[in-house]
């Protein structure tokens, strides 16, 4: 993970993933799940943290537009 992120940022690769690590779910091939997990175990992370939260909504609108949808609802999984 850390080589893909350095070969998509470059020199500007510490400082996304100190100031949000959940970009790394940006990367081609990582999605929120993967990078939740590493995250999870290597930092101190709370559940309501807002950059956790933002990345987590940002992956289930992405696989429901993925498969199609155009709306979502509030109540589904």
């Amino acid at each position: 993970m850390a080589a893909d992120a350095y070969e998509a940022w470059g020199s500007d690769t510490a400082g996304i993933v100190q100031s949000n690590c959940y970009r790394l779910a940006d990367l081609p091939g990582y999605s929120f799940k993967v990078v939740d997990e590493n995250i999870r175990r290597n930092f101190e992370i709370a559940d309501d943290d807002p950059r956790r939260i933002r990345s987590g909504v940002e992956y289930a609108l992405q696989r429901k537009t993925e498969d199609g949808s155009t709306a979502v609802d509030c109540d589904s999984h």
